[in-house]
């Protein structure tokens, strides 16, 4: 058994210092790899849990209001590219989109959706 651990050590070449520094260097950075990935993972899953993986600056919070018909009520709310997407609808099945400024709450514009009418 001895005689094939010492062949296997001269194929390789491990006994020259150089290769030796080497292959220790490479753990050693390997490890520190490992380490760092492995705090990188545990940090973000503390940040996660708690909420803390945005910045509280980030997050602008506003009041505005806006001026509904009477008889409108809201259908349903999309946000986009910093933008709040209103859907309004009224008792007269009429439906208005209502533009605002998703970091101001200022109305930019409506829209009124209707449909095309077929050409004749």
């Amino acid at each position: 058994m001895p005689d094939n651990i010492n062949q296997t050590v001269r194929k390789l070449n491990i006994g020259d210092p150089g290769v030796q520094r080497f292959l220790i260097v490479l753990v050693i950075v390997m490890g520190i790899l490992i380490v760092a990935g492995t705090m990188v993972v545990g940090v973000t899953i503390v940040n996660r849990m708690t909420g803390n993986y945005a910045s509280r600056d980030s997050a602008i919070s506003w009041t505005a209001p806006v001026a509904l018909p009477g008889d409108a009520e809201v259908v349903s709310v999309s946000a986009d590219s910093g933008h709040l997407y209103l859907h309004l609808k009224t008792a007269h099945g009429v439906s208005t989109i209502l533009v605002l400024d998703g970091f101001t709450g200022q109305q930019l514009g409506t829209v009124l959706p209707r449909t095309l009418e077929k050409p004749r």
